[in-house]
């Protein structure tokens, strides 16, 4: 996902969940001719300096990697993380990762 109107389109048309260390933006679209899963991961420069801000996403792009599998097709997501999140393990993040795909009931 690159562009700005992507973006708005899932804040403004999908569902957001919360949680200690990222937050989601989702929408499950709908159109049948664009299927593919799209993902973009934010990391603000609040949560640290740059190598950690790559680290964090590096673990995201991970995760996401390893559970997309089991998503729906055609479901768009920006992940937020937070300034929390620059002090945790991968574990961590992979659970609440899972814990917030667990909420939006994909598995």
């Amino acid at each position: 996902m690159r562009k700005r109107r992507d973006f708005d389109r899932v804040r403004r048309n999908g569902k957001r969940i919360n949680s200690r260390l990222v937050a989601c933006n989702y929408l499950e679209h709908q159109d049948q001719t664009d299927i593919s899963r799209m993902v973009a991961f934010i990391v603000p420069k609040s949560c640290g300096a740059a190598v950690v801000r790559n680290r964090i996403r590096r673990r995201l792009k991970e995760i996401y990697r390893n559970l997309q599998q089991f998503l729906p097709e055609g479901l768009w997501s920006v992940w937020i993380a937070r300034k929390e999140s620059a002090e945790a393990s991968y574990w961590q993040l992979k659970d609440e990762v899972e814990g917030v795909y667990r909420k939006a009931n994909f598995f």
